[in-house]
């Protein structure tokens, strides 16, 4: 029954491993996404601001790279919270498993 238990806690632990790295995997996706995004809309707003030098587009320029900052926040906090939400699917499992060992 021990021997069991140990079992599910390891199988649990890699389960949570797995999700945290998909969720990593994720993020550095965004987090790509993102800083391409706002290198797109950077170049996009220079070269406007090389045509008619506006305020306005300047005022993009430092709109897009804000916004590349925010998802790039979004993208951490999302892996943060993936890893707490597995951390405590494996303290939930172990709870489960310590209950039902103490049961039998």
């Amino acid at each position: 029954m021990i021997f069991e238990a140990i079992s599910t806690i390891k199988e649990a632990e890699k389960e949570a491993e797995v999700r945290i790295k998909e969720a990593e995997k994720e993020a550095e996706q965004l987090l790509g996404d993102a800083q391409k995004e706002a290198e797109i809309i950077k170049r996009d707003a220079e070269l406007k601001a090389k045509k008619d030098g506006s305020a306005l587009v300047l005022k993009a320029i430092k709109e897009g790279e804000k916004a590349a900052r925010i998802m790039e926040v979004e993208g951490e906090e999302k892996v943060k919270k993936l890893r707490e939400d597995a951390e405590k699917e494996i303290n939930k499992a172990a709870k489960l498993i310590v209950a039902r060992v103490m049961d039998a």
